[in-house]
């Protein structure tokens, strides 16, 4: 059984943590695998948590950056960190904030041909819960942009909750430019260009209750103008 490495970016979940820990130790016993948790020097203490954490579990590392520089910088760090682990063969990418629930992670994980299994909110048996209209809305609409402007037929490209094979990570990481919330989207496009094969998993999505979301109007932006500048470059086609 090939080793997993499932990559955490956090900022201010101490909250969150110490239960998305337990739950993703409980899905993934009987696995070979490390959890990775990539804190940008968050003020809560949520790097001291995870390092408390690792004294009961055994398996954790924990990774503090000096400043928040952004999702798509957190996981690319993620990944970079997995690949150097010469063992791992597939990484696992999860939100914190338990919107992700860890008990799907076995049934990403059995799509073992796949460059990346995408946790789907948006095919039969995806579902969203807990969402405004708004916020569905805004979701909705940014991936039938990926799917019409894009060309590709992914029905969800911008949630975080992945596995990636190891070729199609060191793939990603030497690729992709972007370091916000857009790169969730790139690191679908790169991956897609490159050939590899991308299956589509359906998960329930429950939004977060403890602590704030971290996704900001100016990053819903930076991920606009990305898949503009993408359309007009021709870059990323299915």
């Amino acid at each position: 059984m090939s080793k997993i490495c499932v990559v955490v970016p956090t900022y201010n979940e101490a909250e969150n943590l110490p239960r998305l820990i337990d739950e993703v130790e409980k899905a993934l016993r009987g696995f070979d695998f490390s959890l990775l948790v990539v804190d940008d020097n968050s003020p809560d203490g949520t790097a001291q948590v995870a390092a408390d954490l690792n004294k009961i579990h055994k398996n954790l590392i924990v990774r503090t950056r000096t400043k928040k520089n952004g999702l798509g910088s957190a996981l690319s760090y993620g990944l970079r960190t997995a690949l150097a682990m010469k063992d791992v063969d597939r990484i696992v990418t999860l939100d914190a904030d338990l919107s992700h629930n860890p008990s799907d992670i076995p049934k990403l994980l059995q799509a073992e041909d796949a460059g990346i299994v995408q946790g789907s909110r948006y095919v039969e048996n995806g579902a969203v819960v807990g969402w405004s209209l708004k916020r569905r809305l805004i979701s909705c609409v940014a991936n039938l942009l990926c799917k019409l402007l894009l060309r590709t037929s992914i029905h969800d490209c911008t949630g975080n909750f992945r596995v990636y094979s190891r070729d199609c990570a060191e793939t990603i990481v030497n690729s992709t430019i972007s370091k916000g919330f857009e790169w969730v989207v790139e690191a679908m496009f790169v991956a897609k260009r490159h050939g590899f094969g991308v299956e589509e998993v359906p998960i329930t999505f429950v939004d977060r209750k403890e602590g704030k979301t971290k996704l900001k109007a100016i990053e819903v932006a930076g991920w606009a103008a990305f898949a503009l500048k993408s359309l007009l470059c021709a870059g990323y086609p299915a």
